[in-house]
């Protein structure tokens, strides 16, 4: 009797256990520290959750549902002025299948994909109006 209570305590606890997704973001091959990093449940793409990146590249979501989870990684550059976000220095999409009490790992090298180092743009957009 006291083995099926062990293993039905067990049980319960691991189906109230989250998953958890970690793993390290790369820039130019090296760990990128103060990345961005979301994520978009499938069935509600609309939630995000966010995090940033350590000091060693590293993110981690804890208690996280059952779920398929888009992620996205960025890094951007320092804000040039208060207000002015700074311009992406790379971007990854990956995704992850999760289940109840499942450590899983996704490790996602940013890329300029569209842009060139030497061709990178920021943009500034201002409403003028007149009487």
């Amino acid at each position: 009797i006291l083995s099926l209570i062990c293993f039905l305590t067990i049980s319960v606890f691991a189906q109230q256990q989250g998953a958890t997704l970690t793993g390290t973001i790369y820039l130019n091959g090296k760990p990128a520290s103060d990345a961005a990093v979301e994520l978009r449940p499938s069935k509600n793409p609309t939630q995000i959750i966010k995090t940033q990146t350590d000091a060693n590249g590293v993110y981690r979501f804890e208690n996280l549902p059952e779920e398929t989870y888009q992620i996205w990684a960025e890094k951007r550059m320092p804000e040039p002025r208060a207000g002015l976000a700074g311009a992406s220095l790379g971007g990854a999409f990956g995704s992850a299948k999760l289940k109840n009490g499942e450590i899983k790992t996704v490790d996602l090298t940013l890329g300029l994909d569209v842009y060139s180092s030497s061709q990178l743009t920021i943009q500034e957009y201002v409403t003028v109006s007149a009487n």
